[in-house]
């Protein structure tokens, strides 16, 4: 494929336009998925967005994210700091990572990182590709041999 396409910390993987979207790591994903971790999540994160106007809640398969991007800037970087605050904390009695980006705050399970990188998945895909070819040219190889010397 000329685009791969990666989303959830890489947990799901989309190889070209017309192919659907899998999981890269089945066992990380189901655990990420069906954790209750994000009711957990999805509570503080509601109770944020509750009190921060123009921000809003991504729930994804593997992953939870407020944003704030559409909020007072002041108002929504002060409550993100008390958010990540509380996060943080929950991290330390639920299976979570939590990660501040630009003008949002993302959680996912500590499992998630744990999959294969796209580069390994791309690397193993090449590799897969490389010896398919290798093994095809040597049968080739092997043929034209036998058409030269039929004993």
């Amino acid at each position: 494929p000329r685009c791969v396409l990666a989303a959830e910390h890489g947990l799901r993987l989309k190889w070209g336009a017309e192919s659907p979207w899998v999981d890269a790591a089945p066992q990380v994903a189901a655990a990420a998925q069906h954790a209750a971790w994000k009711g957990d999540v999805l509570r503080l994160m509601e109770h944020y967005a509750e009190r921060t106007p123009g921000s809003y809640i991504d729930d994804k398969e593997t992953t939870v994210t407020w944003y704030h991007v559409d909020s007072d800037a002041g108002h929504g970087s002060w409550l993100a700091k008390q958010l990540l605050v509380q996060l943080q904390e929950a991290s330390t009695r639920l299976p979570i990572l939590v990660s501040r980006g630009d003008r949002c705050i993302d959680v996912c399970h500590q499992l998630a990182p744990t999959c294969p990188t796209l580069a390994e998945i791309c690397l193993a895909q090449m590799h897969q590709a490389l010896r398919a070819r290798h093994a095809k040219a040597t049968r080739a190889r092997a043929r034209s041999r036998e058409l030269q010397d039929p004993e």
